[in-house]
């Protein structure tokens, strides 16, 4: 590692705790799945919910036998229950239905809602919609809230109703176009939800996904995301993505739209699955067919996996987005620290659509961070198949049902589960908050000085600890932790032992990468971390740039955005504390000298304006030519 070193700014000081965002799970489960799931040994399976001890698995199967060696095999038709613990098939647990399951929720009195294609049960008529004793499978008879003209796809409870979507026309007799809800204890049609799904995809291929609709409804029970085969909701144009808002006496088509999901005409709806977060914050809408791209921008969303912010209005931008070249997602779970997609991808993070550069090998199945949409490290990977057809995240491990054979290297036909014991906690983020302590060096020699900062005013330079920084091109720092971009490309992560760096680790010499990284550092000038992704300009490049970035993982985003339209070929150092980004600039620039604060807003930060908070006209410190680097006192 050689050659001069770039200027460079950071920070560290004790961290700024996180928001508790209400996760289900804290912690990324184990990549080792259980040894204890049943055995699907035919069809597919399609829908999952959990009761009490009992996990209940619905598709399009009929046969199953136990995992412990059993050549029994059971025949329990679309719907079976095992235990959670000790994996074995719930021998009580018998309904009798006469086609596939395609959704299922728990109840909040302890039953089992179940939609799908049959028409009948236990021997009573119940077409698309039925709710169970959960121990027996037994009909609840006073539970009637049958649909017409098609099936239901998906199902959600919320706010004593069982709300739906399908392809069916009519719920309780009363016309209804593919979406509607019912009373969660009688079944009676709720009059409120109206709002019909409409203009269908002209294209007559089948779809390979058979849930042509999916919805999902926000814990508090606001918010409702749909996905699927319409144009328009409630007569508004909306087309594969809409928000409906719950929160007032009739619910209404909300003010929020994205133009990145055109029909393709390959499949029938090529959006597949939609989740909303722990805490109604946001949701992540997954898709396949086709990618598209403008530079850096997608111009479509198939083959990505994408958040959204409910709160936002009017035409909607994402977040972020992952790309996975010509591959399909299929589902979508979120534990709070961790997105959890499934599908038949081969790679997530890919530069481009076309391009695997930046992506790491996750076959079939992958987690993302939350904040950025960047791979996380865990990677159990499954035979691809058509891919993940439903998640189920429960307080101790995450089941997923499947339609392939292999998962983490074992045979788990059908079904999996990933057991959260034996999983790990993601690095918390630990951005410097004032006052902070400020390390600079020149950007040539080894004189290292610290400085106070409480924001507004640079104390006196202090001796420090020398260290070479010669390799540097651009840094930050987490916690304890200080991540260098070097100028032989890569990106390393050195841990501070009290009274120095240890020695570099290198995060970017991975055997999973599909086609190299995403970024190379040996062109990086300045660098800095905002909690979500990385900030940073390039050798004789007027851009500021901005990438996600996943502390666990130390992957780099595929995407890379321009976060400013200003020139900044003349900084020479970034640094975010709090929630505002400092920058220092060479001699050329109107700022030269001096170190500007400029405001973030946002999860993908946008910009406030800037102030001068120190310099030679300020306080008579010039910051030219210097690197600042914050140490752990």
């Amino acid at each position: 590692m050689g050659g001069s070193a770039a200027a460079l700014v950071l920070a560290l000081a004790p961290a700024a705790a996180l928001a508790d965002q209400g996760a289900v799970q804290a912690s990324v489960v184990s990549a080792n799945p259980s040894d204890v799931t049943p055995f699907i040994t035919n069809g597919r399976a399609d829908a999952l919910a959990k009761i009490g001890n009992r996990i209940y698995v619905g598709g399009s199967f009929t046969t199953m036998k136990n995992w412990q060696g059993s050549a029994q095999v059971q025949t329990r038709p679309y719907l079976f229950a095992y235990n959670a613990t000790t994996g074995q098939i719930d021998t009580g647990f018998n309904p009798v239905l006469n086609a596939p399951v395609m959704a299922l929720a728990a109840a909040p009195d302890g039953t089992l809602v179940v939609g799908g294609q049959f028409s009948t049960v236990n021997g009573v008529t119940r077409t698309g919609l039925v709710k169970l004793d959960a121990a027996t499978g037994s009909t609840v008879a006073a539970f009637k809230g049958n649909t017409g003209g098609g099936w239901v796809t998906d199902l959600d409870i919320a706010n004593g109703k069982v709300y739906l979507t399908g392809s069916f026309t009519k719920v309780r007799s009363i016309a209804r176009q593919r979406l509607g809800a019912v009373d969660v204890v009688t079944g009676a049609l709720d009059t409120s939800l109206t709002i019909g799904l409409t203009g269908q995809n002209p294209s007559t291929t089948a779809a390979l996904y058979q849930a042509e609709h999916r919805l999902d409804v926000s814990a508090d029970g606001k918010r409702m995301m749909l996905v699927g085969n319409f144009s328009q909701v409630g007569g508004l144009p909306r087309t594969q993505v809409a928000q409906i808002d719950l929160s007032g006496p009739t619910p209404t088509v909300a003010d929020w739209s994205t133009p990145l999901y055109p029909f393709w005409s390959g499949l029938k709806t090529n959006v597949n699955d939609v989740e909303i977060d722990p805490t109604g914050t946001y949701a992540v809408v997954v898709a396949g067919f086709p990618p598209a791209w403008n530079g850096q921008t997608p111009t479509s969303l198939g083959d990505h996996a994408t958040r959204f912010e409910l709160a936002a209005t009017g035409t909607v931008a994402p977040t972020w987005w992952t790309s996975s070249p010509t591959d399909t997602f299929t589902s979508v779970a979120i534990s709070g620290s961790t997105v959890y997609v499934g599908g038949h991808f081969r790679w997530l993070n890919a530069r481009t659509s076309n391009d695997a550069t930046g992506g790491v090998l996750r076959k079939g199945i992958g987690a993302l961070d939350p904040r950025s949409g960047v791979p996380m490290n865990w990677n159990p990977g499954r035979d691809r198949g058509w891919g993940v057809i439903d998640m189920l995240i429960s307080d101790d491990q995450l089941v997923i049902a499947h339609d392939t054979q292999n998962v983490g290297g074992e045979y788990h036909p059908r079904l999996a589960a990933f057991p959260l014991a034996g999983g790990s906690t993601p690095p918390a983020v630990a951005l410097p908050t004032l006052p902070t302590t400020l390390w600079a060096l020149p950007s040539t020699g080894t004189s290292v000085t610290t400085s106070s900062f409480n924001g507004t005013t640079v104390g006196a330079a202090q001796p420090a600890p020398a260290g070479d920084w010669s390799w540097v091109r651009g840094a930050f720092t987490n916690g304890t932790s200080l991540y260098a971009g070097s100028s032989d490309g890569r990106l390393y992560r050195l841990a501070w032992n009290g009274s120095t760096w240890d020695s570099p680790v290198d995060l970017t010499t991975r055997s999973d990468y599909a086609s190299g990284t995403s970024l190379s550092f040996a062109s990086v000038r300045a660098l800095a971390f905002d909690g979500t992704g990385i900030f940073f300009t390039r050798t004789n490049d007027p851009g500021l740039y901005w990438s996600g970035f996943n502390l666990e993982s130390g992957i780099v985003g595929g995407y890379q955005r321009v976060a400013s339209a200003s020139d900044w070929r003349l900084a020479e150092s970034l640094v975010v504390i709090g929630s505002t980004l400092y920058s220092t600039w060479a001699p050329g620039s109107p700022n030269a000298g001096q170190l500007v604060a400029t405001p973030l807003v946002g999860i993908v930060p946008t910009w406030g304006a800037s102030t001068v908070v120190s310099g030679p006209g300020i306080d008579g410190r010039s910051w030219s030519g210097v690197e600042t680097v914050a140490k752990t006192p």
